[in-house]
């Protein structure tokens, strides 16, 4: 290798188990030795690399350590380490490493740092993600003066010295995961720099009111986390732009002082049980609002015009205010307990105000005793996605030529609305409809790009698959406890997956067998049904999934699908004679024990 040769990467070369000899390469400035997974040592001629600046060990599974002659290597700007075998070890030389700026170490079993990692003036990024043996951290670790970027995710340390208040320039802090760190310092609060922090995934309670300190904090993570309240003190976070805490143990009252919060951005505080939101009319830059499942709010506090997303769901919902003044949102999203009970809370509300929302891309409403709803949608002429679950939706709607998702529930079949104007429509779900006479009338059968239909709890003895389109890829029928007889499958050329499920009293499935492209088949809890057609001419078909069962005794076919890469009987058809189902291919066979079964 020449003497001028300034990079050198031997990434994935399996067969190499000490490096090479360096002593002429003294021009190298990168050495790349990713994923050389039987590499134990990195030799003695490292030291002539007197200007190596890049170190990339990732993935180098055998390798116990780096080499106690770093220190010779003061050009050194940048290390990286991931998933470097068992245990593993960092030399005390490391600290003399005077231009490292970057130390970058995932998934390594190492069990501690070496205090001599204080003496880094250079050092701007410290990683140790996923390193789950680390348990604690050098108590003058705030001597790091340069640092950044400080990532403790994934780690087993218990506690954040007080010292981290002297790393001014930190602006990202991460202990997401750290199982172990109870509470956050009163010291974090001299973090003057720090822009984004995340305590996701800990069981930390409270943040300490010294977050009022933190001017530049820009990001707050807290999903997961056992944060039970945010302080007053979060209204003076001036420059806070988004506050992220989707499924943390928040309850109550979410103080007023977050109004005071003039550039906020998002707000997610899903599935937590708070009750009370204050105005948020002052954060004029608002532009998302995340509160589904939020089920112990009753109703919307006031809300900006720069909202762009509004999601709610909440079992408790009990009034909902005119929102026409949020003509910049595009994504509207409400849900009350009518999405998993008839019964809800809700107070009768009139919404006459929704036509005025004319950017909506997307609309979900699940809602009971709303008024005044519009038949006609099509002046929504942006909208991609309708979903519209009402108990009492008007007939004959109206639907824009723009959409491409539609889902349509609690809806009769008189009043279901013909789709065969909607050349864009790829996805469909019904569910909780009466379609015994109304499925034909959707007149979907000529819609080309529908590629998805799930009819789901909707109540009709037959269901007849010539009103599908033929390009149909994926059917969904869940929950149709009525339905008795399948028919005409076999027009369906193009079926890629079938999903039958719950389907109690379904006694009939014609045109099974036809299913030339059929690649995935499921049927599942469907009680009465006795028998499957023959299979055998599914040469697509890679997962054939049957359970529950009960009365299935004739099952034709099965053991001469040659693509078929598994089988599966569950414990409903478990008595008796043991069967070994195989595809033919050697990818997979499922021994169980079922009730025996009249071919296969």
């Amino acid at each position: 290798m020449g003497s001028n040769l300034k990079v050198l990467d031997l990434t994935s070369c399996q067969k190499l188990t000490r490096t090479p000899d360096f002593s002429k390469l003294n021009a190298l400035e990168r050495l790349i030795l990713e994923d050389c997974r039987r590499l134990s040592k990195i030799g003695r001629s490292i030291v002539k690399l007197v200007r190596l600046k890049h170190l990339n060990v990732k993935g180098c599974d055998s390798l116990e350590g780096l080499p106690k002659e770093l220190d010779s290597l003061d050009a050194l700007e940048e290390i990286f380490m991931r998933g470097c075998g068992g245990s593993f070890t960092l030399p005390k030389s490391i600290g003399t490493l005077k231009s490292l700026a970057i130390l970058e170490v995932s998934r390594v079993k190492i069990i501690e740092l070496p205090p001599s990692i204080t003496r880094l003036a250079n050092l701007k990024r410290l990683s140790l993600s996923r390193c789950s043996r680390v348990k604690k951290l050098p108590v003058s670790l705030g001597e790091l003066k340069s640092l950044v970027e400080l990532n403790l995710s994934s780690t087993k340390i218990t506690e954040l010295p007080d010292s981290i208040g002297k790393l001014v320039n930190l602006e990202v802090l991460s202990i997401s995961e750290c199982s172990g760190i109870e509470k956050l310092p009163d010291s974090i609060g001299n973090l003057m720099s720090l822009v984004r922090l995340n305590i996701s995934r800990t069981v930390i309670t409270k943040i300490p009111d010294s977050i009022r300190n933190l001017k530049e904090l820009k990001v707050i993570e807290m999903a997961r986390s056992c944060v039970r309240k945010l302080p007053k003190a979060i209204g003076q976070v001036e420059k806070l732009e988004e506050s992220h805490a989707k499924r943390c143990k928040m309850i109550g009252v979410v103080p007023d002082e977050l109004e005071e919060l003039s550039q906020l951005r998002i707000l997610d505080l899903s599935c937590t049980a708070v009750s009370t939101l204050p105005s948020l009319n002052r954060p004029t830059v608002l532009h998302t609002l995340h509160l589904e499942w939020c089920d112990h709010l009753q109703e919307l506090p006031e809300l900006p015009s720069s909202l762009i997303r509004l999601h709610m769901t909440s079992l408790s919902l009990q009034k909902l205010p005119d929102l026409s003044g949020l003509n910049n949102l595009i994504s509207l999203k409400l849900y009350d307990a009518t999405c998993i009970s008839p019964s809800s809370a809700l107070q009768p509300s009139n919404f006459d105000w929704i036509s005025k929302l004319s950017s909506l891309v997307t609309l979900e409403l699940c809602l009971s005793n709303i008024t005044n709803l519009p038949k006609d949608f099509r002046a929504f002429y942006q909208l991609k996605k309708l979903e519209l679950s009402c108990t009492n939706l008007p007939g004959a709607l109206q639907l824009p030529h723009s959409l491409s998702k539609l889902v349509l529930g609690y809806m009769q079949g008189k009043k279901l609305p013909n789709l065969s104007h909607l050349k864009n429509l790829s996805y469909l779900r019904l569910y909780n409809c009466s379609i015994e006479a109304g499925f034909e009338n959707l007149a979907v059968g000529k819609l080309e790009p529908l590629n998805s239909i799930e009819i789901m709890c909707c109540f009709f003895e037959r269901f007849d698959a010539s009103h599908l389109p033929e390009n149909l890829e994926k059917l969904t029928v869940h929950r149709c406890r009525s339905l008795k007889i399948l028919l005409h499958l076999s027009r369906l050329k193009n079926l890629k997956q079938l999903y039958l499920s719950e389907c109690e009293k379904l006694m009939e499935v014609h045109g099974l067998g036809e299913l030339l492209s059929l690649e995935w088949l499921d049927v599942v809890g469907c009680h009465s049904l006795e028998s499957l057609e023959n299979l055998s001419k599914l040469e697509k078909l890679e997962l054939l999934n049957v359970d529950d069962c009960r009365k299935l005794v004739d099952f034709e076919g099965g053991g001469r699908i040659k693509s078929m890469q598994h089988l599966l009987r569950n414990r409903y058809l478990a008595r008796g004679t043991d069967i070994l189902f195989s595809s033919g291919s050697p990818t997979r066979a499922v021994q169980r024990r079922h009730r025996r079964v009249a071919s296969l």
